[in-house]
């Protein structure tokens, strides 16, 4: 619906469920369902030192602690920038992304300081750009954080391999 209907082709649902503590956000469960297909999952089980996923299919991938699913990474991305984290503090960022059916590494290049006007008006943001759209090849990902600490990301500019953009701009505060 809405804008996406313009780049997408019938409905396309997202959802994550888990918990949100000290550490940010903890998917157990992600779905998607595209359309008439019948909905895929994957669980997520968190431990201290890893994060396991298991697929519909039967197969399983482990990866560190630092993977969000689609529908959370930006989330978890403004909560570590409200946080000041040391792990947003470098030039890059490498990320695991967790689709319905694979973990895809994201390479962000952070740049801090960015002004952008906004309908809410100028903003101070931080940008992370993933070159290689969702990690699965051409197209991008950009997220604009905020840098006042009010956990929301501002803006998400996606561009997929036939140079489509969907961009979404927080309007107020």
């Amino acid at each position: 619906v809405g804008l996406l209907a313009l780049l997408y082709r019938g409905v396309f649902t997202q959802e994550s469920e888990g918990t949100f503590d000290v550490a940010g956000f903890g998917t157990t469960r992600y779905a998607e369902r595209r359309g008439d297909r019948p909905a895929r999952n994957v669980r997520i089980e968190r431990q201290p030192e890893s994060v396991r996923i298991a697929f519909d299919d039967g197969r399983t991938e482990s990866t560190t602690p630092l993977a969000q699913d689609r529908l959370s990474l930006a989330a978890q991305l403004a909560w570590l920038a409200a946080r000041q984290a040391t792990v947003l503090q470098a030039a890059d960022i490498t990320l695991p992304l967790i689709g319905v059916s694979s973990v895809r590494m994201l390479q962000f290049r952070i740049s801090r300081h960015q002004i952008i006007e906004t309908p809410a008006g100028i903003r101070q943001l931080t940008r992370l750009r993933s070159e290689d759209g969702d990690g699965g090849g051409d197209g991008s990902v950009e997220i604009w954080l905020s840098e006042t600490g009010d956990l929301m990301p501002i803006r998400i500019r996606l561009e997929d391999r036939r140079g489509q953009v969907l961009d979404q701009l927080l309007s107020s505060d």
